[in-house]
């Protein structure tokens, strides 16, 4: 009887938010797509290195909070083949590569050993971004069709972070642009465990095809503040793995976002790649179709959040792909008490927080 009243306050939740939900986000990424496609021509004018892919459906964006959305921006015509491109994660913290480039293509992005090898810098790129965007704003007095542009950067002795403020006389959004090489067909040594392990889920068909998609290098510093260290993710595998949408896998998925969405308390500590990497564990815990069951969806929603809880709580989360990669290592723990509290009532009584939160007014993209 539990079961089924809260089964029923998801279905109703979902019924009663996710068009709401669903519209907020498109129009945040649909305004936010509108200011981009104009600095991306600008930018590619100025320095046709900086040759980025059009922002579109495939675009991965990482919506940070019910305002702030980090972009992730593809890099065109990269030669990331193994005989371009030798990524070695080896020596780099879990998580973070190096990428020597073995061409004389890119010189301007790379910087030299003292052996004179040339590895791709994460820095020097951010760098050469901020100052071509930086000018382009300017230049355009700070407006874009109909929204004012305010750029902010955080600059550091070996990182660079890029974020632009939109504004309009209704919407204000923070836009984090960050450059990122697609490196298809290509894995690490750190996710080989992944590679070659058998298991029930995914299937083996699935899991050759996220390996195929290979991986993105994304312009960020590891915490050494290494200039040529790249994030290493697997966004291509994560969203193919995600579109396992069987019996209430999608539904579960959907009613935590937006419960995050509604919680400024909730999304200071859990973004959206640590949700995803739930799912992708309790997917694989759970392999079987019929653990997913319509029948099942409070039971497999409870789940989700007690591993969110868990992990808040021990400040741990492994990677699905790298085992020693820990998302949670920087977690403020005042941050984290708090977001505890939050877990704690909604699996105390699952039914009486959703209500509370379908009732509360969330913050509008």
């Amino acid at each position: 009887m539990a079961d089924r009243r809260l089964e029923d306050s998801l279905e109703q939740f979902l019924k009663t938010h996710y068009d709401g939900f669903a519209a907020r986000r498109q129009k945040m990424l649909g305004q936010v797509k509108t200011v981009l496609e104009y600095l991306l021509q600008a930018l590619k004018e100025r320095d046709n290195m900086f040759d980025f892919e059009h922002i579109n459906s495939a675009t991965f964006f990482d919506v940070k909070t019910s305002n702030t959305v980090e972009v992730l921006l593809n890099v065109q015509g990269f030669d990331s083949s193994e005989k371009a491109l030798s990524i070695e994660d080896g020596q780099a913290p879990p998580g973070f590569a190096v990428a020597k480039v073995n061409s004389n293509d890119w010189y301007e992005w790379c910087v030299c050993s003292n052996s004179g090898k040339k590895y791709l810098s994460s820095k020097l790129i951010n760098e050469k971004l901020l100052d071509h965007i930086s000018k382009i704003v300017k230049l355009h007095d700070l407006h874009i069709h109909d929204f004012s542009i305010d750029l902010e950067h955080s600059f550091g002795q070996q990182s660079t972070t890029l974020k632009l403020n939109v504004l309009s006389d209704r919407d204000n959004y923070h836009v984090v642009l960050v450059p990122t090489i697609p490196c298809p067909g290509r894995w690490t040594y750190s996710a080989h465990a992944w590679q070659i392990e058998g298991s029930h889920w995914p299937n083996k068909t699935t899991k050759q095809a996220a390996i195929a998609d290979g991986i993105h290098l994304i312009g960020r510093s590891s915490h050494t503040k290494s200039p040529n260290h790249w994030q290493i993710a697997f966004l291509q595998p994560i969203r193919r793995l995600l579109a396992d949408k069987t019996g209430c896998k999608h539904k579960c998925a959907m009613v935590m976002r937006i419960l995050l969405e509604n919680s400024s308390t909730l999304q200071e500590v859990i973004a959206g790649n640590h949700l995803e990497n739930v799912l992708l564990h309790l997917f694989k815990k759970f392999p079987v179709a019929s653990f997913w069951d319509e029948d099942r969806f409070g039971q497999r929603f409870l789940d989700i959040v007690n591993e969110l809880d868990k992990c808040v709580r021990d400040r741990h989360l492994a990677d699905f792909f790298i085992p020693d990669l820990n998302l949670f290592t920087d977690i403020d723990k005042h941050a984290a008490q708090l977001a505890r509290v939050e877990l704690q009532k909604l699996t105390q009584n699952p039914v009486e927080f959703l209500k509370l939160s379908g009732n509360s007014q969330s913050t509008a993209f």
